[in-house]
């Protein structure tokens, strides 16, 4: 049986925020695995609850074909932690409900993925005189997934029992549109898949602008192409998601972010479209 590549597990909005103190814009924090690092000594949280539904995939042509419903509720949480300069460690459990109504799915509570992994800056500019453009980084992000089950029986597992290891390299850059701080942030990336699932090649970019100091407005999109069609009746695939999202800081330390993302295009992949609310808090 061919089966669709994944929309889910691996997926996270991965976003920088930046911040503004006397009215002058500064560099951008990093945020979800951004490019930026964190000043040593200093962390974040962000806990998502994110719910996704799907009543449509795309088949092997790109087509949106109908099939049976497929729900799924995910509660994660990322934290990050400035160890030394340069140097951010990452870790990101999550659990999830899944239930999917096709004749191959079933239901399944239990954890999902947990990520362990570091990211090293190992180039930064700095306008010395900031205008219109304030500085960029370089970075480089490697992280092991492991699966919260490796039972090959339950079908809803299959594709996402496996042990992953994801490598990436990043790029943000800061600047003033306008008069609103903004900033660019691209990855590129590889996710090794042990087992029969194929690798994948990964793409994310995000652009965020703030129209006022405390309000973030993010503009995301997620590709994924696998590397091949694996083994075991795993076919190649693909999917683009586009997520939109905005975030208000209620302090120094606290902030909210609600959203919403779709599956617009794919091959072999749910057309999920979901909801998104985030709260985070800095330390």
């Amino acid at each position: 049986m061919a089966r669709a590549a994944s929309t889910g597990g691996g997926l996270r909005c991965r976003v920088a925020a930046t911040a503004a103190a006397g009215g002058a814009a500064l560099l951008p924090v990093a945020v979800m695995a951004g490019a930026w690092t964190l000043e040593p000594g200093t962390g974040q949280v962000i806990v998502t609850l994110e719910s996704k539904l799907a009543t449509q995939e795309f088949d092997g042509s790109g087509d949106r074909v109908s099939r049976s419903r497929y729900a799924k509720a995910e509660l994660s949480a990322y934290a990050e932690y400035g160890l030394a300069e340069g140097l951010t460690v990452l870790f990101s459990p999550r659990f999830e409900d899944v239930n999917d109504s096709s004749k191959w799915g079933g239901a399944r509570t239990g954890l999902g993925y947990t990520e362990i992994g570091a990211r090293a800056r190992f180039v930064r500019f700095e306008a010395e005189r900031p205008g219109v453009w304030q500085g960029s980084v370089v970075s480089m992000q490697g992280s092991v997934r492991i699966p919260g089950s490796v039972d090959d029986n339950d079908p809803l597992l299959v594709g996402n029992n496996v042990f992953e290891i994801d490598g990436r390299l990043l790029f943000g850059t800061s600047f003033m549109l306008g008069p609103w701080s903004s900033f660019v942030n691209a990855e590129a990336g590889y996710r090794w898949r042990d087992g029969d699932p194929p690798s994948e090649l990964r793409g994310d970019l995000t652009f965020g602008v703030r129209p006022r100091p405390d309000w973030l407005a993010l503009a995301q999109v997620f590709q994924v192409n696998t590397v091949g069609g694996g083994s075991g009746g795993f076919k190649a695939g693909a999917y683009t998601r586009v997520q939109l999202s905005v975030v208000h800081d209620l302090d120094a330390r606290w902030s909210v972010q609600v959203g919403a993302n779709s599956v617009v295009a794919g091959r072999r992949a749910l057309a999920e479209n979901g909801v998104m609310l985030a709260v985070w808090r800095r330390f």
